[in-house]
């Protein structure tokens, strides 16, 4: 495993065996572009493969702006083959589950309660 820290913010690990980048946010954070645009640096730095597994774990962001999503779908599209999402808490899980039925991702996804169910489901669907 590779990692890399984004100070008060994300620590980002690639996983060559699995082909899986996982960002875990570490703080209470909202996520705006600009943090979207250095993970997504960070991440392209630490892994050399044109597509990966994406395991993000937001159990700590207090929210997403809708510029930063629509800036991370933007960006890692063409390049993500699976999403596993840690959610919060049971209510962030429904609304993401919900979210879902309304959009329609060019990959497959789901939101998990822990990170190792997450990963688990991620590496066989990636």
């Amino acid at each position: 495993m590779k990692s890399a820290t984004i100070e008060n913010i994300a620590e980002i690990r690639y996983y060559p065996e699995d082909e899986i980048i996982a960002v875990i946010y570490t703080q209470n954070v909202i996520v705006d572009e600009n943090i979207i645009k250095e993970v997504v640096a960070t991440s392209t730095q630490l892994a050399d493969v044109d597509k990966f597994g994406l395991l993000l774990d937001t159990s700590r962001v207090l929210y997403v702006t809708k510029e930063a999503r629509d800036l991370a779908g933007e960006l890692e599209k063409h390049r993500v083959k699976a999403l596993a999402v840690v959610l919060k808490n049971s209510i962030h899980r429904e609304i993401f589950n919900l979210f879902q039925n309304f959009t329609t991702p060019p990959y497959p996804t789901k939101g998990f309660s822990d990170f190792d169910k997450a990963y688990k489901w991620l590496k066989e669907s990636s």
